[in-house]
């Protein structure tokens, strides 16, 4: 007969998202909100400790489902609300400059912890399996998973280390979200408010057909010719995309970039590099599943 564990894990999920959703309705100031969701969290994860205890794993594919599926989504509840009480109580309350540069600070600390664990991000958001019996299973997790979290949370019986990691991913996915969305809304705002002067200056830099991005020379020819390596551009080769759009492209060091100049890094990319595109399309991705 089917084990009735996993029916109270979701019960107990439940539960909390019902708690989580009548405190949502009840407070309308954010920071009164987040303390009492995360009161109501930090209960939640209590009960489900006490119960996968006293209720041991009927076997490993069952330990890997709650420490895959179940428990980093309490957890990530828990994180995301201690990460928006500390976000919203520290915003300042000055110019749409100085929130502006406040919150894209906020979104590079976030995006810090995707950047700094790209192959277990990546791992995740694949939703591989061929390492789960090493990340999700007690006790076989090397020095590589162990993060600065409360020993509560910690507990060898209650945790594999990369469940709390995983946890964490999926609330910063979250905050990474809403956190762009703020972004976007008040650079509208400031926009509105810099008057037909800075307007007409704006158009008029618009006209002159350039984009400006903080890539260097090297990381665009490898974002470039990834879109037609990849089949996502069909009608060119890597060099005429290069002879199209570079003429457009522009950065701190060069007002526009030569398609020849990009040709040069076709043998001599390196590594960081590389790794600088991949957490560039790292981020485009969180973004894509915001919008």
């Amino acid at each position: 007969m089917e084990s009735s564990v996993p029916a109270k894990w979701e019960l107990l999920y439940s539960e909390l998202m019902e708690a989580l959703e009548a405190i949502k309705e009840e407070e309308s100031y954010v920071l009164k909100r987040a303390e009492r969701s995360i009161k109501a969290t930090r209960k939640a994860m209590e009960h489900l400790r006490h119960f996968v205890i006293s209720h041991p794993f009927e076997n490993e594919q069952e330990e890997i489902l709650f420490f895959k599926k179940v428990k980093p989504k309490f957890y990530s509840k828990m994180i995301y609300y201690i990460k928006l009480y500390r976000i919203e109580s520290r915003k300042p309350a000055g110019s749409v400059k100085s929130r502006l540069k406040y919150l894209k600070t906020e979104l590079q600390k976030l995006d810090y912890l995707f950047s700094n664990n790209s192959d277990q991000y990546q791992y995740y958001r694949s939703d591989s399996s061929y390492l789960d019996h090493e990340l999700f299973v007690r006790g076989k997790q090397d020095n590589s998973f162990t993060l600065d979290a409360h020993s509560f949370y910690s507990d060898p019986e209650f945790s594999t280390g990369y469940d709390l990691l995983l946890g964490k991913m999926i609330a910063y996915e979250q905050l990474a979200g809403e956190l762009s969305d703020a972004i976007y809304e008040l650079q509208k705002k400031g926009e509105k408010a810099t008057g037909d002067n800075e307007m007409d200056t704006s158009l008029s830099q618009k006209r002159t057909g350039y984009v400006q991005t903080p890539f260097k020379a090297a990381a665009i020819y490898v974002f470039l010719r990834s879109l037609v390596d990849s089949e996502i551009i069909v009608n060119h080769t890597y060099k005429s995309l290069f002879e199209l759009l570079c003429p457009g492209i522009s950065n701190k060091l060069v007002k526009s970039i030569s398609a020849a100049n990009l040709s040069k890094y076709s043998d001599k990319v390196d590594s960081e590099t590389r790794e600088m595109v991949k957490r560039a399309l790292q981020k485009m991705q969180r973004n894509i599943d915001n919008y």
